[in-house]
């Protein structure tokens, strides 16, 4: 943390939701580690024979948490959630751009390297526009309906749909 946090024990209820219990939960803050940041300081000045990687680790750590509350991470690396039309694949897929950042200890200071890169992803369409990209003949259902429902639950595998028809929030 950026200031000093309070340490002790604390205990905090969650009001329940729709079809959620109420919730209390009891946590405990303890210091176990403090970070100095002069440490950085000698090793640039080459004063420090040793890299303090504690100190790299939390910067990285900080330089990381504003991108994982709004990006897609996939590994080291973040992805937009913003869909561009000129990046549509064809067939629900879709071409979404990233990065990954590292920093890095230089004569002039720490270094922010990023490295940028571009992953397919699925897009996020109603259950049924993602079929008929995927090339289904959503009227001919009643024709062969154990085939056809066998080839949709097969496309569906694997993928996470939410229900938007109900008050609760599911998956």
């Amino acid at each position: 943390s950026a200031v000093p946090l309070p340490t002790g024990t604390f205990y905090v209820e969650l009001s329940g939701w729709e079809d959620t219990a109420h919730r209390a939960y009891r946590f405990t803050i303890e210091l176990v580690n403090e970070l100095k940041v002069a440490k950085l300081n000698d090793y640039l000045r080459g004063m420090l024979s040793y890299v303090p990687r504690e100190i790299f680790q939390g910067m990285d750590l900080v330089m990381k948490d504003n991108p994982s509350r709004h990006m897609i991470s996939v590994g080291r690396s973040f992805f937009s959630k913003e869909f561009r039309p000129n990046d549509d694949l064809g067939y629900g897929v879709a071409a979404f751009r990233g990065f990954q950042q590292s920093l890095k200890a230089t004569a002039q200071g720490p270094a922010l390297c990023l490295d940028s890169s571009v992953l397919p992803f699925r897009k996020q369409l109603p259950v049924l526009d993602f079929l008929t990209e995927q090339g289904f003949q959503l009227k001919d259902v009643s024709t062969s309906r154990r085939e056809v429902m066998r080839e949709v639950m097969h496309v569906l595998k694997g993928l996470k749909v939410h229900v938007t028809h109900r008050l609760t929030n599911q998956k």
